[in-house]
């Protein structure tokens, strides 16, 4: 639909529900809307409205539940007034273009659930050096997901960050956040996820962190943390994701590491570690991608490197690596990338690389490289034009700065390659047409008109069409615009792993598609 949202709509009182999500609407919503008072959700996200929120939003709202602003182009502060829908349990405003600080106010939503602000230019009450927003916030008691990643913030964390008793994601990513981790964090008992990537953190990484024994995903990459990797982090036995990457941590990699068996993704490069890699780190059977490039590790690769046997990427490029390559490597059949360049590796090429049949990036150049002529810094945090055109995610830009999510976008664009035998380069992406929206404008109902037809043919075809529109979807979510609404990689494969499962338990032979 497009056009505006007529405000005829405010004459419905009896409306409960009104979902108008997912389309070209344009212009304000309408005050009218903000008075129907049996009003229980608002879905109006991924449009193109303007405007600001009214400054008695929530006022003449007592039964409004659940507000679904995000991926609008609306402006101006966060009402205060927004407080008095008592009744809302979800709140999401992101990806718009709000301004001025968090209301403390929203304390008060005692049964808050979600609360989303993240991709707006909001920040801190500029009386105080911390963020004072978050103590407020404390006070609703079942609040599981804060999601402010992508706000000028500017400040620091408070010690009652650990008051939030049901919180289960917390997402400051790329919040200009200043100071030190408070050891409070430890108390957050029911976190999954947090992330704290891209800020200004200084001093250590808190060994409070090992008592949030549920933590499964872990962001401190892109700061200016210092210190060791404290023993406690390998506490964490439901960890997956570890990214520590960005920083100025020192020492071993602590061999426990090797420990956390649920451990998925490893990236600790650009730091400062030094010594050996822990002959532990190998049996990590089921790891997906580890990447400790650039420090200063020494040592060779043993045969135990074969123990990954789900490894999709290796990076151990800018170490002091010395050595043959081992053989083993060739066992590691869905490696997609390896790198050790700039080590100080010898010997040949195992003939077993052959076998890397879904190998895409084999890198083994030698010590004078990229790194060598930029420097080391410059190596660390920019990719400038290394990256391909066309792979690479919309927020490197002409700067370059990288990305894990990058990656991730990276891998979704390698999986519509695979799948449609065009490239993103192709002649016929050009201007507004990418390989991305052709594919996801053909989806669902024309995807053979963009899969490539040797996969297909005419046995099983429904099953084939089935599984490589499964596939295609999986990539599409792989390359959204904004990185923080993008897959975490974990979730990538396991998407993958179940398509796969799926077809296996169908009993047909759908090789070479899935």
């Amino acid at each position: 639909m497009t056009g505006s949202i007529p405000p005829e709509i405010g004459n419905l009182r009896n409306l409960r529900i009104l979902n108008l999500y997912n389309n070209s609407l344009t212009g304000l919503i309408p005050s009218a809307v903000f008075n129907i008072s049996k009003l229980e959700v608002i879905g109006l996200y991924m449009n193109r409205l303007s405007g600001s929120l009214p400054s008695n939003f929530g006022l003449g709202l007592p039964n409004l539940q659940q507000v679904y602003f995000w991926d609008n182009e609306l402006t101006g502060i966060i009402p205060d007034s927004i407080s008095n829908a008592s009744q809302l349990t979800i709140l999401a405003l992101d990806s718009n273009s709000f301004s001025g600080h968090i209301p403390t106010t929203l304390g008060n939503l005692m049964n808050l659930q979600r609360l989303g602000l993240a991709s707006n230019k909001l920040t801190r009450e500029s009386s105080t050096q911390e963020l004072t927003f978050l103590s407020s916030l404390t006070n609703c008691t079942v609040l599981e997901k804060l999601i402010l990643s992508n706000n000028p913030l500017n400040g620091m964390l408070p010690a009652s960050v650990g008051n939030f008793s049901a919180l289960e994601r917390l997402l400051m990513d790329n919040c200009n956040i200043k100071g030190s981790i408070p050891d409070e964090v430890g108390s957050l008992s029911n976190l999954t996820t947090l992330r704290l990537g891209n800020n200004e953190l200084t001093g250590f990484v808190p060994t409070a962190i090992g008592k949030m024994r549920m933590l499964q995903v872990l962001y401190l990459d892109g700061n200016k943390l210092q210190g060791s990797i404290p023993n406690e982090v390998c506490h964490l036995r439901n960890l997956g994701e570890l990214y520590l990457s960005g920083n100025k941590l020192s020492g071993p990699i602590p061999a426990c590491l090797g420990d956390v068996s649920s451990l998925r993704v490893l990236y600790l490069n650009s730091n400062n570690f030094t010594s050996r890699i822990p002959p532990s780190l190998w049996s990590l059977k089921d790891i997906l991608i580890v990447n400790l490039a650039t420090n200063s590790l020494s040592g060779h690769l043993p045969l135990d490197v074969g123990n990954f046997k789900v490894v999709f990427e290796i990076d151990l490029s800018g170490n002091e690596l010395s050595g043959e390559i081992p053989s083993s490597i060739g066992g590691l059949l869905n490696l997609i990338k390896f790198s050790i360049a700039q080590n100080k590796s010898q010997g040949p090429i195992p003939e077993l690389f052959g076998n890397l049949v879904s190998l895409e990036i084999l890198d083994l150049s030698s010590d004078f490289g990229i790194a060598k002529l930029l420097g080391e810094e410059d190596s660390m945090t920019q990719t400038h034009t290394l990256a391909t055109i066309g792979y690479m995610a919309p927020e490197y830009g002409s700067v370059g700065i990288v990305s894990t999510k990058g990656d991730v976008y990276s891998f979704g664009i390698l999986m519509m390659e695979t799948f449609t035998r065009k490239k993103p380069t192709d002649n016929m992406f050009e201007e507004q047409l990418s390989l991305r929206c052709w594919i996801k404008d053909a989806l669902p109902h024309s995807l053979t008109e963009v899969a490539d037809s040797n996969l297909l043919g005419e046995e099983n075809l429904s099953a084939k069409i089935d599984c490589i529109l499964s596939i295609l979807q999986v990539a599409v979510d792989c390359t959204v615009e904004l990185p923080e609404s993008r897959l975490d990689i974990t979730n990538v494969f396991g998407a993958l792993a179940n398509i796969k499962t799926k077809f296996e338990k169908s009993g047909k032979n759908l090789n070479p598609v899935c």
